[in-house]
């Protein structure tokens, strides 16, 4: 159904991002992740528009 590269790809992203989430709860730290999908937010980023 997906290729197996970019399925190997996906994982290395969600590894990261899993990790990233637990070591900031170890010390009780927030962060907010925003994760691009097929819309860009390259113009949220420039404007600073509040979504």
């Amino acid at each position: 159904f997906f290729p197996a590269d970019k399925q190997k790809k996906d994982r290395s992203y969600y590894t990261a991002l899993v990790l990233a989430c637990m070591n900031m709860s170890k010390t009780n730290t927030g962060a907010l992740i925003v994760v691009q999908g097929d819309i860009q937010l390259g113009l949220y980023e420039q404007t600073g528009e509040i979504i």
